[in-house]
This record gives C-alpha cells, structure tokens and sequence, in this order.
C-alpha cells in the first residue's frame, strides 16, 4: 500500500512527459474535447492526435517526423510491439490472441487519435479505498466500430469472460445497459469491496469514454452531444502560453487539490504534519500549473507557467533574484555541448532544509542539529556559515570540448564568491583533514588520497577516488579570485584557468540567443544544449548499444532489425541548439524550452502527488526500525554500536545520536 502513492507520482511524470512527444506533427484542435474540460478539473491533460509530417514543412520537427527512413523505423517499431504483445500465444483465434489484436488498437488509438484525461475529485469511501471522479475521452470517428468491439471483448473478460450467473445468480457480477440522454452506455459491475465506481463506458457521435464517479458519464454524454466553449482556465492557459501548433496542454489546480487532503489523510495528526511541511515549503501558496507545448515556428517549443496565490515562499524565494547577468555566464565556454546558468542561495536554503525538518518531526530536528555539532568538532568549521555562508547565488554547469570534456567527462560546476578570505581559510582546514586520509595497507604502504598541487597561481585541490575504491575519477576543486570551481578531474581546472589567464575567451553569453535572453527577459536560469554535437558523439555509441540490447529483446518478442535505424545524416541535417530559460513574472515563475527533438518538459507534475508522496513516507517511517531508518551524514547505514555517544536523556530518557560523520570510504588516519 505504501507504493502506491510513489507509483503514482512517477506515473505522472511519464505521463506528462511523453505525449506532446506522440502528437508530432499534431492535428487541428478538437474544439469538441476542449469543451468537455470540466471548469473544476483538479488535473486535466489534452493531446491533439498526430497527422501525417510533412516533409515540406518549415518546421525542422516535422521535416525530421517526415523523413522516410523515420518514418519506416517508426513503422518497424510498431510491428515489433504488436508482436511483442502476441508473443506466446498458441491459437491465433483464441482469447489472448483477441487480447493482444484488440488491446494493440486501443493502445494505439489512445496515443494517436485526440484524447483528454481529467480528475474533477478523489477521497476515501467508507471502506477507506479511493474514490475518484474523473473521464477520458477519445475522438474514435473512423473507427468506432473496432474500438466499440475492443471495449466489449474487455468487458466481457472482466465479467468472468462471458461466463452468465448460474441458478440463485450465483456467477460473476454482470455489466449492465444504461441510459443516458438517449445514449446507451456500459456500467461495470464493482470490481470489489472498497473499488472506485461506477466506473462506465460508451460511444456517443464518434467520442468514446470511460467514466469513473457519479455525473460524470452524464457530463461527457452532455457535452459532446450539444458542444460548448471551453472553461475559462483552458482558454486562459492557451492564450497566456500561446504555441502557433499546439500537441498537449496540461493543467493541475494544486490549491483545489491541497483543499482535498483532509479527505485522503489517514489521520488528523499526519494531515497537520503534512500541511506544515507544504506550508515550509511553499507549495501552499501555489495555485497550480499549466503548461502548452507544440511546434513553433521552426522548433518544438514548451511554455509552462507555475502561478501562486500571492507571492512566492518557501523553496520559490531560493530561485527569486534579479535574474542572471552577463558576467554568471563567464565560467561557460561558447564551445560548451551543454551549458546551465541558475540563481540559488545555498545559504538560505539550508536553513530553510532545517525548518522543513522541525516541521516534520522535532527529535528529528535535534539530532540533525546533534550531527551538525558532531561535524563542526570534527571539521574544524561550520558548513553553514563558513562556507554557504561565504558564496554566492550565481551557479552554473557546463561539459566543454575545449577544456577536455567529453560526453560527461568535462563536467565542470561553478559559483561566485562573496568572501575570498574566509572562504579559503575553511578550506583550508577541511583540507587539511582530508590530507589524513590514506588508504588501506597493502604491501606495507598506505597512499595518501587527497593532495594539492599548484598552476599558475592557483592551488588546485583532488582526490584520486582510484586509490580508495576503484572509482575513475578524480574530484578536484580550486578557489579563483572570483569562483569556486568544482570538477571530476583536475586537469579540466588547468584547462579553466588557462581561459582565465588568457582573458576570459567566449563564453556563453555571446551566443546571439542568449545574448537576446539576458537582455530582454532576466532570467533565473538559463539552460542550452549543442544537440547536434551529443548526437555526433552519441550516434557512434548507438550501434553495438543496439546490437547487445537486440539479443534481449528478441527474447521478448521484439525482433529489433538494426538496419531500420535511421542515419546519422538524416537526424543531424534536421538539428539544432536547444535552449530553455525561466523567469519571475507577476503571476509566478514562466519557462519556455525550444528544441529540435520533441521533448517536453514535465517535471512539475510530480507537484501534484508530492502530498500523498508525503503521507506514504510518514508511514514508512514509522514501520521502520529507528536505528534502521537514522542515517549517516555522509552515507546512509543503519547505526552501529560504538558509532556515537549518546544523547543527553529527555523524558527519562536516553537517546542515541542518528547522524554521524565517517568518511564514505574506508580509511585511516595516518599515524
């Protein structure tokens, strides 16, 4: 039971994340589905069906959409699914055989055809399962009749596959024929005690349904039959993010779903524990999101713009600054294949993790506190306050050719300095614990980890990871006259202050696009990808990649041919950079991405099951063992004797300590 919210948390970021992807190049807008949008949708999501590409098309999207070796992989990809799904059934004419033919057309009916999804409300029935009114809805016009046979085979096999109830009725319950506004519809019998319901299905002038809740069969049936406008909130959401051809909208009313809690709370405690940690947060004072994506001009382009009812608080004044500056984008080479520009007070936020924390549970909150203590004895500093204290807002992370990065490996984070001074000198003690540090024996010696070495003025500071556990890397630091630089190897720092010494050289902010962005909008973060250039790296990789997960697949039925793979050329001549940017608007935090692939931006869904991610974790938390669920501050492990001493007793009493600092390898201190 305890999976279950997390399940659905993820769900809704799959979901949000992979349709807009699906209608590309997309239909007209279905103004019939627009108008059944419910005016009290808690969650609501409309894709537009896929048309054919155009390979004409003045849209880059498209014309890759459109490329016949495209297409003939996505045809390909289909025939493998449909096999997939037929593997290992003996009698083409039997029932699983029917399963797999008509399972496959609702599957691809579903993400083709235009659909909406929508939850209007959830809560607990009297026998503590979920009730939930919500409807999906699909324009099927042009094939009706093999959707209307798919739903009844489906029905059939619900209801004990046909099997009719026996003298006394005794059997399977039975679906029943109703009537609605002269439409006749299917009602599933409950699939048991405590099951949402009633839960039916139908067909009215070319749109099938499937309702869950009271009156909501009768709105769809309504609606369709005598079309109207859209609420007021869709209209809203399609104006203020307007996309020239718009795949999907999506919109979470996270104020209404909030008001929803006390009717899904397990208890009154847990609901108060859970409103205070929101309200720490922030998440109280969201409205809710919307978000549009679709094909622009020349790119697929996602706008989403995350409002609040009043101003922001909690974690969203992490990300509230002035916007980024030229200057923030100094440390990112215009070579970069991938570049990110934030605004974050680490400072503020780990006071505001410590807040989150009391809120939650306040013994939790004293031995995190007991932890910090134990840390400051043994580090020599505070990290807090001598070193989040000490650096600035403006972060940034970048992967750059011209400083050896390849793929991943040139991976480079950096943040500005309020104060050199006091910053180096906490650094200089943790380094100084750190040069303790050696590994185990072997062969009579012990090697030390940790060391420094010196380049052009700098001190560069790494740890040979090799040397302790085996891992290829070598995590290295250095503190610059104005940034802390952070990256895997300490070769790609040389490289850094190299560009330093020589001036600075282009960095990101004299590309034309963010050049504009900085300019015009202000923005709070600021993200760009060479999308071109990681193909050309990637594209290579892909092949024997293919050929190995071939054999695997093939054990599933899905005979993979490698040759159906389109060509590099054929995906490349159709790329571009891609680039994605926030800002602070009046109504909250706006993004827009625009890219040269489909890809859509669905991370804030996860908003929207974060309360009952919390319910869940209360629960487990209290059906896992104490010394079991404490972690190590470094490495989470379950406490060992001898780790710590014990707290001072409270309540009679006596405690032990939950956080403890250990290095998260073995080590010995030398001598």
């Amino acid at each position: 039971m305890m999976m279950a919210p997390a399940f659905s948390m993820v769900a809704m970021m799959l979901i949000s994340m992979g349709p807009a992807t699906l209608s590309i190049p997309p239909l007209p807008e279905d103004k019939t589905l627009s108008g059944i949008a419910p005016p009290n949708s808690i969650l609501y999501m409309q894709l537009y069906g896929s048309a054919n590409p155009d390979p004409k098309s003045t849209n880059r999207v498209e014309r890759l959409m459109a490329e016949p070796q495209v297409q003939k992989f996505i045809q390909h990809i289909e025939q493998q699914v449909r096999a997939a799904m037929s593997q290992g059934i003996n009698d083409p004419n039997g029932p699983q055989a029917q399963a797999a033919q008509h399972g496959f057309l609702l599957l691809k009916t579903a993400l083709t055809r235009p659909a909406s999804i929508f939850i209007t409300d959830f809560a607990k029935n009297a026998q503590g399962g979920p009730d939930i009114t919500g409807g999906l809805v699909i324009n099927v016009k042009g094939q009706a009749a093999q959707v209307k046979r798919a739903l009844s085979f489906f029905e059939m096999m619900m209801s004990g596959g046909g099997r009719r109830p026996g003298p006394g009725g005794a059997g399977p319950p039975q679906a029943k024929d109703i009537n609605i506004n002269g439409v006749s519809v299917r009602e599933l019998p409950q699939m048991g005690r405590g099951a949402p319901g009633p839960i039916r299905w139908g067909i009215v002038n070319g749109y099938a349904f499937i309702s869950i809740g009271n009156g909501m069969a009768e709105h769809i049936v309504s609606k369709v039959k005598n079309p109207g406008a859209a609420p007021a909130w869709l209209s809203n959401a399609k104006s203020k993010l307007m996309i020239k051809r718009p795949s999907m909208v999506m919109h979470i009313d996270l104020k209404a779903a909030l008001k929803k809690l006390p009717a899904i709370a397990p208890n009154d405690r847990e609901l108060a524990m859970v409103m205070k940690v929101l309200s720490a947060m922030g998440l109280d004072n969201v409205k809710g999101i919307d978000s549009v994506a679709g094909l622009g001009e020349d790119e697929f382009v996602t706008k989403s713009l995350l409002s609040f009812d009043g101003a922001p608080k909690g974690i969203f004044t992490l990300f509230d600054g002035a916007g980024l500056k030229k200057s923030a984008l100094q440390n990112i080479p215009a070579d970069s294949t991938y570049g990110l520009a934030f605004t974050l007070d680490a400072h503020k936020g780990y006071s505001l993790i410590k807040k989150i924390i009391s809120e939650v549970d306040k013994d939790v909150l004293e031995e995190f506190e007991e932890g910090e203590k134990e840390i400051r004895q043994q580090l020599g500093f505070d990290i807090n306050n001598d070193i989040l204290k000490h650096i600035g807002s403006s972060w940034t992370l970048h992967n750059a050719p011209s400083e050896g990065g390849l793929l991943f490996t040139g991976l480079m984070a950096t943040v500005n300095i309020k104060d050199h001074a006091e910053l180096a000198a906490s650094n200089a003690k943790l380094f100084e614990l750190l040069k303790k540090m050696k590994t185990r024996e072997r062969r009579g010696k012990r090697h030390e980890i940790f060391q420094e070495t010196f380049y052009r003025g700098y001190s560069i500071y790494y740890g040979n990871m090799g040397l302790a556990e085996g891992v290829p890397f070598a995590p290295a630091w250095c503190i610059t006259d104005t940034s802390l630089l952070v990256a895997l190897f300490p070769q790609t720092i040389k490289a850094h202050i190299d560009r330093i010494k020589a001036g600075g050289g282009k960095s990101l902010a004299t590309n034309k696009q963010v050049a504009a962005l900085l300019k015009d909008k202000k923005p709070i973060s600021v993200a760009y990808v060479d999308t071109p250039e990681l193909v050309k790296m990637f594209y290579p990789i892909m092949h024997p990649v293919a050929v190995m997960m071939s054999r695997e697949l093939a054990w599933e039925g899905f005979n993979l041919d490698i040759s159906k793979v389109p060509s590099a050329n054929v995906i490349l001549k159709n790329l571009k950079p891609n680039i994605a940017y926030s800002i602070r608007t009046k109504d909250g935090f706006y993004s827009e991405s625009h890219s040269s692939l489909p890809v859509a931006d669905g991370g804030a869904a996860a908003l929207m099951m974060f309360p009952a991610f919390l319910f869940s974790t209360q629960a487990e938390m209290r059906a896992v063992p104490p010394a079991q669920f404490r972690g190590n501050i470094k490495r989470a492990r379950p406490i060992r004797k001898g780790d710590a001493k014990p707290l001072a007793p409270r309540n009679g009493k006596v405690r032990e300590a939950a956080f403890n600092f250990t290095p998260p390898f073995h080590l010995k201190k030398a001598g």
